[in-house]
């Protein structure tokens, strides 16, 4: 992470990126069963007796696309969710601060991630991020980074109907 940011205090990574991605591992794991577990749904009085349930499944592929100023700490809840609802990610960081992500990928490698479930790609956002957003074979989108980017992944992601979630 320092060599990303050679500039930032040590107490700020530690305060801003590596406790909360910590506390976002740990809430995964806590309740990624909770969270996968079918559970009953409410029914229109119409449509009585008829029952409903919601049955979770994995999405799928997960591409995160994460930006610059907290690599770590904003790539750590999207993975940590998707890992926890047995999903594959694709995890693009900022070309600006591409080394935290290959930590990410160690430690996930150390801890026995299978093969293939996680995935890192370098590049430029115009080139990586948009390839990512509208490629048929992502079947979802997390994106923090700016609104103007944003807006673009919106649009490339639309063709595929995917799902896409932002942080602006």
């Amino acid at each position: 992470i320092s060599a990303d940011f050679g500039t930032r205090p040590q107490m700020e990574t530690q305060i801003a990126e590596v406790f909360p991605s910590l506390a976002e591992i740990r809430d995964a794991l806590r309740n990624g069963p909770r969270w996968m577990k079918p559970r009953g749904a409410w029914v229109s009085k119409w449509f009585l007796p008829a029952r409903a349930h919601v049955m979770p499944r994995p999405l799928g592929v997960v591409g995160i696309i994460v930006p610059w100023n907290y690599p770590l700490f904003m790539a750590a809840g999207p993975l940590a969710g998707a890992l926890a609802a047995g999903c594959t990610m694709v995890l693009k960081p900022s070309e600006v601060a591409p080394l935290s992500a290959m930590l990410i990928a160690e430690i996930l490698e150390e801890a026995g991630v299978p093969r293939g479930v996680f995935n890192l790609v370098n590049g430029d956002g115009a080139s990586a991020g948009t390839a990512m957003a509208s490629h048929p074979g992502i079947d979802a989108i997390s994106f923090t980074g700016s609104t103007g980017a944003g807006i673009d992944v919106a649009i490339k992601a639309a063709p595929t109907v995917k799902r896409v979630g932002q942080e602006l």
